[in-house]
This record gives C-alpha cells, sequence and structure tokens, in this order.
C-alpha cells in the first residue's frame, strides 16, 4: 500500500494529467481499505478509473481495486481486471505485484498450476523483498503439496528463464524420489546442479543426492529387556541378550 500511495509511473501511455478529484478518490479509497470497508473502497478506486482521462492515479486505482475485489472473493472479477491491466500496461512499477495479487485469486479457485506460473514470475523479478519472500513460501507450498509430475513437467515447458526451470526441476526431483524413482530423481538433481547454480535450490538438490545415493535400505532396530535380573536360562532371556 505504501509502494502504491507513493505513485508510480503509466509507461503505457504518452500524457499524465494530474487530477485533484482522482487523488482525494484514491486516498479515501486506500482509507476505506484499511478500515476493510472493501465495498466502499472499491465504489471510490471505481471512480478514479473510470475518469475517461488517465491520470496519476490510473495503474494504482486499478491494483487496488482488485485486490479489494479480492478481499470481496470476486476472485474472477479480480482475475479479468488484473489481466486487462498487464496487457495495457506490461511495464508498470506494479507489475509485479498484480502477477502476486493473481496467484492469490488462482490460489483461491484451486488452480494451483496457475499459481505456480505467476509466482515463477514474481520470484524472477524480486524487486519487492517483503513480496519476494511471501511468493516464496506460497510456490513452495503450492510446489509440495498441490502439483503432479505432469503439471510440473508442462510449467517446465514453457519456462523461459534459467532459475524457474532449476526451481521447478528440483520439485520434480524431489517429487520422484518421494514415489521410488531413484533414477529420475538423481538426474534431475544433477540436472539442478549443472551450469551456474542458482542459491534457491542448489543446497536442497546436494541434499537430495546424498539421500539417493545412500540407497534406499531401510535400519530396523528393536529394544528388548535384557532380564539380566531373571534367574535361569529362558529362552526369552536368550533371545533378548543376543
Amino acid at each position: 500500500l505504501g509502494l502504491l500511495l507513493s505513485g508510480g509511473t503509466l509507461l503505457a501511455q504518452d500524457e499524465v494529467v494530474f487530477s485533484q478529484s482522482d487523488e482525494e478518490s484514491f486516498l479515501l479509497g486506500t482509507k476505506q481499505y484499511g478500515q476493510n470497508d472493501f465495498k466502499g473502497a472499491y465504489l471510490s478506486f471505481q471512480k478514479v478509473i473510470e475518469d475517461p482521462v488517465r491520470n496519476q492515479r490510473t495503474t494504482a486505482a486499478l491494483i487496488m481495486s482488485a485486490k479489494t475485489l479480492f478481499q470481496l472473493h470476486s476472485f474472477r472479477e479480480s482475475i479479468r481486471l488484473l489481466k486487462d491491466f498487464l496487457d495495457t500496461f506490461p511495464q508498470s512499477n506494479y507489475a509485479e505485484d498484480a502477477h502476486y495479487t493473481l496467484a492469490l485469486n488462482y490460489y483461491r479457485l484451486n488452480r494451483y498450476p496457475d499459481v505456480a506460473s505467476e509466482l515463477l514470475i514474481v520470484l524472477e523479478s524480486g524487486k519487492e523483498r517483503k513480496t519476494f519472500l511471501r511468493s516464496q513460501r506460497i510456490f513452495e507450498n503450492v510446489a509440495s503439496e498441490f502439483l503432479t509430475a505432469q503439471e510440473i513437467k508442462d510449467l517446465l515447458y514453457f519456462s523461459k528463464t534459467e532459475r524457474s526451470k532449476k526451481l521447478l526441476t528440483l520439485h520434480l526431483a524431489e517429487l520422484e524420489f518421494d514415489q521410488g524413482l531413484y533414477t529420475e530423481s538423481m538426474a534431475h538433481a544433477r540436472e539442478v546442479l549443472s551450469g551456474k547454480e542458482d542459491p534457491l535450490s542448489a543446497q536442497r538438490a546436494r541434499s537430495l543426492l546424498v539421500r539417493v545415493q545412500s540407497g534406499t535400505s531401510v535400519k530396523l532396530g528393536v529394544i528388548l529387556p535384557l532380564m539380566q535380573k531373571t534367574d535361569g536360562a529362558s529362552r526369552e532371556k536368550k533371545l533378548a541378550y543376543e
């Protein structure tokens, strides 16, 4: 919210016109949002958006309107607004926040591959540390708990950056290990460590390799009483001693 209040750049238009009335509507909307009056906030942000003359608060109002729709559980409407925003202002300072908010909407709709896809974009840019850390936590949860091997492979196919590929490959290796596919898991763990290492995934890949290479045998232990104070050489005492 602080970033939005500080103002952003309308990079997708040639001219930004200052509007005092839109400034007041936007500030009222942020106040209402902070007070959890989301219906009132939405109406305030809409006043700014509906102004035919784009102004200093147009992009910020679009983002805040989408966040307000999320709070109102209008997830599909929030998604639609965010997609329109990214199509119109792809270079906006708020693009990272738009992708993060998209991920939250998809999460509430159980569209986990879409959640992962949006969060990977945020993890690539990493402009805002708090947003980066939140995205990292949500991505780990989604990738570990909800994505199938095929869904991870689909994301890998469309992935464009080395960091995203390594992070997805790591999760694929971990999933394969859990499924007992040790040869495949080892190959993918080594793939993560090839070339330039990524700190988000390298250490975990090494740990996974150690687990795979140490074998899949399981050590069993049993605790039995020694029965040293028991008189006689009973079968139980002999077995326990051995």
